[in-house]
């Protein structure tokens, strides 16, 4: 839980641009009003934070150094089936799209996105 008292989201890309301007959207947004944004830069950290700590919703790339994005969306799957993934990449193969879903990702979406969309399925999802 976090101090706000919704929850948390956690957002996982090794583009600094990317997290500053998803985090900085999800502050703006009064559907996000509540919910502390979390940051990681590599699959490790990802994994290490998501063992710690139980999300409402995880925004993941899955280009990352340390471990990669598959590996990281199986891991946080294997602990909790509930919380919605939505991933973003830049890797346009359908294979990856299908493994992605097969993986349990909630969403998928092609970089570049638009923000509304992403920030659109993030709302929908944490209303689930």
């Amino acid at each position: 839980m976090s101090e706000t008292g919704l929850g948390k989201i956690l957002v996982v890309d090794d583009d600094t641009d990317i997290l500053t301007s998803i985090k900085l959207g999800i502050e703006a947004d009064e559907r996000f009003k509540g919910y502390e944004v979390e940051l990681s830069t590599d699959g490790e950290d990802a994994i290490k934070k998501c063992e710690g700590e139980r999300y409402s919703a995880i925004v993941l790339d899955l280009m990352l150094p340390k471990r990669g994005g598959f590996m990281v969306l199986q891991k946080i799957k294997q602990r909790d089936k509930q919380t919605p993934v939505i991933i973003i990449t830049g890797n346009e193969g359908m294979r990856h799209r299908d493994y992605a879903f097969s993986c349990g990702a909630d969403e998928y979406l092609f970089k570049p996105f638009a923000l509304k969309t992403l920030y659109d399925w993030l709302a929908e999802h944490l209303r689930r």
